[in-house]
């Protein structure tokens, strides 16, 4: 047991692991696994939390157990959407939920935002709802085709960086005249 959490410290050492970790243990376990350092080769630095694990009811060994498959990359999907496999799910909002995603057959994770198309807010039937969803994804591709030409013109025309680019930062006027605000040159 001290072997294998030596290997969990060492991989805990590399920085894109660590957000994974604070999921596996309480509170106090992970304080005492911080503790020991990186690349700590004596195996009885981790004595203690050998000891601390032993003491574990099933049910906290359950849990530790479940904390494990949800970190797990390599979980199989709870479903796949339009060729994502759904990995977890990370929150929702007024007008949908949000996962993490993987391109089925990739490897980079992604988030995918799947909207609830039966909100009220989209129309009472199914023709309002079709029609208030062309006219979204419509809008949605002119304000992008808008955005990347105020950004190319800031960039490459005027040699200005935009170091905080936000929603708020963007305003769509008439005619679809993106303006960009907060520029620092």
């Amino acid at each position: 047991q001290c072997y294998a959490f030596r290997a969990l410290r060492f991989l805990f050492s590399m920085e894109r692991n660590r957000h994974l970790f604070k999921r596996l243990f309480s509170a106090e376990m992970f304080e005492m696994f911080i503790d020991i350092g990186h690349y700590v080769r004596d195996i009885t630095a981790y004595e203690n939390l050998v000891a601390i694990f032993n003491t574990f009811s099933d049910e906290e060994l359950n849990q530790i157990k479940e904390s494990i498959e949800t970190v797990n990359q390599n979980k199989a999907p709870s479903k796949i959407i339009n060729g994502y496999a759904i990995l977890d799910h990370l929150g929702s909002g007024a007008f949908g939920s949000v996962h993490k995603v993987r391109k089925h057959g990739g490897q980079n994770l992604l988030a995918l935002k799947e909207v609830n198309l039966h909100n009220p807010v989209f129309g009472k039937d199914k023709n309002d709802r079709d029609s208030s969803v062309e006219k979204i994804v419509s809008e949605l591709t002119i304000i992008k085709e808008q955005i990347c030409l105020a950004l190319r013109y800031l960039h490459k025309e005027k040699r200005i960086v935009h170091r905080d680019l936000t929603p708020n930062n963007i305003m769509l006027g008439e005619k679809d005249k993106v303006t960009i605000s907060k520029c620092h040159v």
